[in-house]
């Protein structure tokens, strides 16, 4: 995409970029600044080359119980052993976790600026959620992108004010990201 413009970053979540095509990943929204993003990044490309592979994930201890039931109905007790299970299995879960996400983020850069872009994007349709119906667009670069429910209304204002140009059936649109809830959606970005 065109970029035209950048805004200061975030300071709870940032954008990242796959390496491999250069697109954004707007189906994954870090809950954290660049800085924290791109260690994990560099950590995850280290471990890659160091060898290192997704383990099993842990399976939760079975059997809880040792399966007597007290005489008046009283609550079974445990099964020797089982809490030290437990302790080993969330040790064991936290390291998988850990290893999940550095190898998750091994493919991504942390951009650590908000882009603003300007790109003729084609309507590919409409899209829902739980509440609230999104605008789907497409760049010729083939990255996907979405204006939610505020982004179509400043779309509208745009289109009435003439800043968004249509030719072949394209918007020509300059549009930023905002993270609304857990989504990231395009904004129209005229100042």
């Amino acid at each position: 995409m065109n970029e035209v413009g950048k805004l200061k970053a975030p300071k709870a979540w940032c954008l990242c970029q796959l390496k491999e095509t250069g697109l954004l990943d707007l189906g994954y929204v870090s809950s954290g600044p660049h800085e924290t993003v791109n260690s994990k990044s560099r950590e995850g490309v280290e471990f890659v080359a160091a060898g290192g592979v997704l383990p099993e994930r842990p399976r939760y201890p079975q059997n809880e119980f040792d399966g007597s039931v007290g005489r008046f109905g009283e609550p079974r007790p445990r099964r020797p052993g089982f809490t030290e299970e437990v302790a080993e299995y969330n040790r064991l879960t936290k390291g998988w976790e850990h290893v999940h996400e550095i190898l998750f983020f091994a493919d991504r850069v942390a951009l650590d600026y908000l882009p603003i872009y300007e790109e003729e994007l084609l309507f590919v349709g409409y899209g829902r959620g739980r509440s609230s119906v999104t605008m789907e667009f497409k760049a010729d670069d083939g990255q996907e992108l979405s204006f939610g429910p505020s982004g179509i209304a400043g779309l509208m204002h745009a289109i009435a004010a003439g800043w968004v140009t249509v030719k072949d059936g394209r918007m020509k649109i300059r549009f930023t990201f905002a993270k609304k809830g857990s989504n990231v959606y395009a904004e129209v970005h005229y100042t």
